[in-house]
This record gives C-alpha cells, structure tokens and sequence, in this order.
C-alpha cells in the first residue's frame, strides 16, 4: 500500500481517543493549524525548495545562473533543491522569493522546520519556544511544513506585477534586509502559488494537519490573534545549556563543506512526488554524521518510516534524493548575540544522492544508532533501532555536492572524492558532546512514532482496550 501525504499515523489516534494522559495535545482547530503555519513562516524565513523541472528550460531572459536562483542542476534527473531565503506578506501568508532573472519553477515545494527557529537549542537538535519543554526536530510535535504549487515571477496567475513586486519586496526585505542590497536591474521577485491540496504539515500526533486548515483561503484568511508561537507540550526541560561560542568555519571549500554537513543535525530530504509527475516534496529528517568531527564520515544517516510518504517516493524514483544542509542549523555558528552567520547570510550544501538503506543490525547500522544518541539525546526511539512502525535508516552514495557560501554568491561544485576523504583532528575534535535534558514526565512524548518495545506491556491498559476492541469490531485492517 502507498501512504498518501494525508495519510495519517493510526497509533497516535487511537491513544488520542483512549485519552492517555500527559501524551496527546488536544486536536487543533484548522484555523489554530492555519496560524501555526503562518507563525512558523515568519519565525524562521530561511528554508528547501525544490522543484521538478530543468529550471534552463523556462526562463524568460538567459540570465538564469544555478546558484542564485532555487534550483541546481543534479544527475538525479529532474530532482532540483535549495536552501534559500523567503519572506512572507503578513496580511494574506503570500509567500515570495528574490532571485535572479525570470525564471518559472513549475512543481516547486517550499520546506520549513521550526527546528530553525530557536537558536539556544540547535546543540541538541531541540524544538521549542523555551528550554522547558524541548522534543527533538523529528518529533511530531515540531512543526514541519511543506507548500506545493508553482513560483513563477511577477505577473504570472493573474497577479498584477507591480503589485506583486511592491508587495513581495516589502515582505522579503523586512525579513531579510541584506537583499535591499542586491542590484535591483538584476534580482526579480517571485511568488509561490500553492496547488489545490498543497499544504503538508506536521505539528501534533496524528497526521497531517495541513489538510486541516481550510486549504488556501484558510491559509490566507487566518485571524492575526491566531498567529502565535507553536509551544510544545511537555517534552524535556534543557538544563546547563552552553553559551554561544562562535566558531570559524574550515577555508577551503571541500572542508567547509564536510563541516557544515556535520554540523546540520537536520535536513530536508527532498524528493520527486509520487503523487504525480512534475510533483515534489520535501521532509525535515533528524541526521546524524558521527558522535564527534573526528568520527564524521560525510554520510550523514536518516531514518523513515516504510509507511512515510518519503519512503514510497523514493521507491518511486530509484532512492534518488537531494539533501540540502544549512549553515545557519549549527550550534558553532551562531554568535554570542543568538544570531546564525552574525545575522546575515548563511551557507548550503545541497547533497544529490542515492538512499542507500542500512541492513538491520550490521556493523554500520549498530554505530548510526550510537550516533543518534550522541546527536540526538531526546529521540530515544532512533537510537533504539525506531519506533513501533518498521522502519530503515538510510546512508548516501553522492553523485553531486554543491556549496554556496551565500544565496548572492555563485555555487561551487565539491569533488566527491575529495569531499568524502576529508578527516578532521585537533582541539576538540574528538569530543561527544554531552547534555544535561530532564524529562518533564516519565513517558512524557511518543517521538514520532512510540520509541521503543512495541509490546503490548508498553501501551497504557486504556489504549490496549480501545485498539482491541477496534480490532474485535473489524476496525483495523492488516
């Protein structure tokens, strides 16, 4: 069976409805869904676009150059992604770009975490609004969104283009001020027009709440009192977290670029859709690449879910993905000031690959699960070898590394070779960072899915009753 993108997770549901206690957040409305989306679009204006189609082929002006725009070209065919900048209209949720040309980027997906958003808790792959009540960016309950339409320039859809420029420039300049820089006679903005169906979000257990917030007008119509923080519900308290402390990045470019792959600790995977051709999507996953710099490999391992949309599109399209690593997730780049690349732009590595899953207890999936608990301390079920739904952990083989030291600055290819034989040493190098993280309440999160054993000890008595008595009447079927 293929899981749609609305397909929800059946588990999580049917403890919401056995009312287990300090677990499950109360359902959210479609307009609490629809502000939780505008929020997060405005608390963390950076994220992954990806588009479906050869960016050179639908251009207006032969200007187009691949790193200043969304896509770059890969050998995964037709799969395109970046990370970039974007700025959001606050009246309406109008989502806008400023790239270079006129460029039309048919099936185009916008991907955001709000693992992004606080700065204090990027060492330990943290979500939340506060340090006490963190889950880790995998989690459920740290939103994750994807849009999906088209983003053509201004004055396509109808749009009048002065107004769509006048509107798009005030919305991205407040977010980004460094662009009031870029010359004007070369730089166009762009707005993305979401499709019928393309808001995918993931901000509670349960599924996808983004079919739940009244499509587009909902989106767009949203009351400004809904627009608010997305707190999570217990979780664990971040206690001794450490001072920003600035690092400097490696000089050359293969380096720099195996060290910002390390230091990411989540990353979109992007994928073609196998809802539909020209159609694309894109998944924040929890990453891992090592304990410490010195064990880095440059293959940084991610976990899905076999039922996960993401899994069946990459069977779909021969395990090709794209993974794009953002400079401004690392811990060691913000400044004392709690701002990412001392407030201005940051750096990517876009990684074209194939997913290559990891055999079940071997000598690399034993050491990915060790690295999980180094990296991710919240996330017990991905170190524990997943959660109640079977799963697989995926490595890398690279056919393309690109990195881009700025989204105005011109992309560079990385030798794969050369990227994958970099070691690191020195001050520091070997070190496994530790945590203190204090669970709010015992069994207080599910993670994704349940962490742990699966068994029917492990599940609340009221949940067991209910799932039981669903499968006695005929409710699920296997």
């Amino acid at each position: 069976m293929t899981m749609t993108k609305s397909s929800a997770t059946l588990l999580p549901l049917l403890l919401s409805a056995a009312g287990v206690q300090g677990q499950m957040p109360p359902s959210m409305t479609p307009e609490e869904n629809a502000g939780n989306a505008r929020w997060l679009l405005r608390a963390m204006p950076w994220g992954t676009l990806t588009n479906a189609e050869d960016p050179m082929a639908t251009q207006d002006n032969g200007g187009f150059e691949i790193p200043d725009a969304a896509p770059t070209a890969t050998d995964a065919a037709s799969l395109y992604a970046n990370y970039v900048p974007f700025g959001t209209d606050k009246d309406t949720g109008r989502v806008f770009f400023y790239f270079q040309g006129h460029n039309d980027l048919p099936g185009a997906t916008l991907t955001v975490s709000q693992g992004g958003v606080n700065p204090a808790l990027f060492a330990v792959a943290g979500c939340g609004t506060s340090m006490d009540s963190v889950v880790d960016v995998q989690d459920p309950q740290c939103t994750k969104l994807s849009i999906s339409g088209d983003s053509p320039h201004c004055g396509h859809h109808g749009r009048d283009a002065d107004e769509c420029t006048e509107t798009g420039k005030a919305a991205l300049f407040a977010a980004h001020p460094a662009m009031k820089d870029w010359p004007e006679d070369e730089y166009v903005v762009h707005e993305l027009f979401p499709r019928d169906g393309g808001f995918w979000m993931i901000n509670a257990y349960g599924g996808d709440s983004g079919k739940n917030m009244g499509g587009a007008q909902g989106f767009a119509n949203v009351p400004e009192d809904m627009i608010v923080p997305h707190d999570i519900a217990l979780g664990f308290t971040y206690e001794d977290a450490p001072a920003f402390a600035e690092e400097t990045p490696p000089e050359d470019a293969v380096s720099r670029a195996r060290w910002i792959a390390h230091q990411a600790l989540y990353a979109t995977v992007s994928t073609l859709d196998d809802a539909g051709a020209g159609h694309t999507f894109g998944n924040p996953r929890s990453i891992t690449d090592g304990a410490s710099l010195a064990s880095s490999s440059g293959l940084p391992v991610f976990n899905v879910p076999d039922a996960d949309a993401t899994a069946g599109d990459m069977a779909a399209s021969g395990m090709q993905v794209a993974l794009t690593f953002a400079e401004r997730q690392g811990f060691s780049r913000v400044n004392a000031d709690g701002e990412p690349c001392n407030g201005g732009m940051c750096a990517e590595v876009v990684m074209y690959a194939k997913a290559v899953p990891l055999v079940a207890n071997s000598t690399e999936w034993v050491a990915a699960l060790a690295d999980f608990k180094a990296t991710h301390p919240m996330a017990e079920w991905l170190w524990k070898g997943g959660s109640h739904q079977t799963s697989k952990y995926y490595s890398l083989e690279p056919t393309r590394i690109l990195l881009r030291d700025s989204p105005e600055k011109a992309a560079q290819s990385i030798d794969v070779t050369e990227y994958l034989g970099v070691e690191f040493s020195g001050d520091g190098a070997e070190e496994v960072k530790v945590h203190k993280l204090v669970p709010n309440e015992e069994d207080a999160g599910l993670g994704e899915e349940e962490p742990g054993d699966d068994s029917a000890a492990s599940w609340p008595s009221s949940a067991m009753h209910v799932i039981a008595s669903l499968i006695v009447f005929g409710a699920i079927a296997f």
